[in-house]
């Protein structure tokens, strides 16, 4: 019944990708001719189109090595293949899902299946969250110091999209950090929600809501534990994650080069990159969908120009989101298959 339950939440979740893509570039290409879109992206210098599909593998390695040395920290014997195919899930799985919340859930899954103790699989994913939220800080406040004018030239929309997005990248630090080092009020808040969500009838057994999240506070605290005392170690993952986000936000940078373009520098295409990306992955939409798109052809108009600015976001998204999904997508089946055969021969 569980399996049933989760096969229609995926495909839900698939239909429900297809049908904002749809509306997506319907809209936006409502008032644009398609034929010079496809002139303008033809047009393009296909190594520099290279270097940027390109990324997202140099994403993926890095994740991977992420992966690796977290399991092997907790003494796990993982290979760097395994890391990339765990890296995969995550994309994929939070490519799917509003906000990206199904990616670490299901990497914990994939990760257990391979005998991974449950402990090492939630360190590695609690370590990326935070990792990965704070790398996401220090480029924008890097960025708002050299390319403030940028930011404050973005509009009203794009800067209320971006406050928002660091209220809720605040947010997920600030429980991460509570849930680290105060276990007695990780449980009370903990315990008040569930109680609310009881009495309005959206959790029906409270007491299995309960257990669930004692044991995923206490897994939590005990992979806090574990860390706090191994800087450099968290450094060198920092240092991993970060050089991650610079490959993803690279990309932009190499689609402007395709155009023949030359007069914006690459830290300037960092810095747009981490402000659209502190603005937009915290909304409930697969990928941002509409709103990376919006948001990139807004940003970009003044730098690529009007007419390419279009083609610049198809070029951009198709690198670091449709092409990643195409990859990770067919990673995750073959490792769903992997382990279909694998249950088979043990029965």
């Amino acid at each position: 019944m569980e399996t049933i339950k989760k096969k229609r939440s995926l495909i839900i979740s698939i239909l429900f990708l297809i049908l904002l893509f749809v509306l997506t570039y319907f809209i936006i290409f409502k008032k644009i001719e398609l034929g010079k879109v496809y002139e303008i992206i033809a047009s393009a210098d296909w190594n520099y189109v290279f270097l940027a599909f390109s990324m997202i593998f140099v994403y993926f390695l890095l994740y991977g090595f992420f992966c690796r040395d977290t399991l092997r920290f907790k003494g796990c014997d993982t290979s760097l293949i395994k890391g990339i195919v765990y890296s995969c899930t995550d994309f994929y799985f939070s490519a799917i899902t509003p906000s990206a919340t199904g990616g670490q859930p299901m990497v914990i899954y994939y990760m257990t299946k391979d005998k991974v103790p449950a402990s090492a699989a939630t360190l590695s994913t609690m370590l990326l969250t935070g990792i990965f939220k704070v790398a996401l800080f220090f480029l924008n406040f890097v960025s708002l110091i050299f390319f403030h004018k940028v930011w404050y030239e973005a509009g009203a929309l794009f800067m209320v999209l971006w406050f928002f997005g660091l209220l809720a990248c605040s947010g997920v630090l600030a429980l991460a950090l509570i849930t680290a080092f105060n276990q007695r009020l990780t449980l009370g808040l903990g315990n008040k929600v569930i109680n609310l969500g009881a009495r309005l009838h959206i959790i029906k057994n409270p007491e299995k809501a309960r257990e669930s999240y004692y044991k995923f506070t206490s897994e939590y605290k005990q992979a806090a534990d574990d860390v706090k005392g191994n800087k450099l170690f968290l450094l060198k993952l920092f240092v991993i994650i970060l050089l991650q986000r610079v490959a993803y936000f690279s990309v932009a940078f190499f689609v402007y080069r395709s155009f023949g373009n030359n007069d914006f520098s690459y830290f300037y295409f960092l810095a747009v990159q981490s402000f659209i990306a502190l603005a937009v992955d915290s909304l409930p939409l697969p990928g941002g969908m509409g709103a990376n798109e919006a948001a990139i052809i807004m940003m970009y108009q003044s730098t690529f120009g009007q007419e390419k600015a279009a083609g610049a976001m198809i070029l951009i998204r198709f690198a670091n989101y449709y092409f990643g999904l195409i990859l990770a997508a067919v990673v995750v089946m073959a490792n769903h298959i992997r382990h279909s055969l694998t249950k088979k021969k043990e029965l």
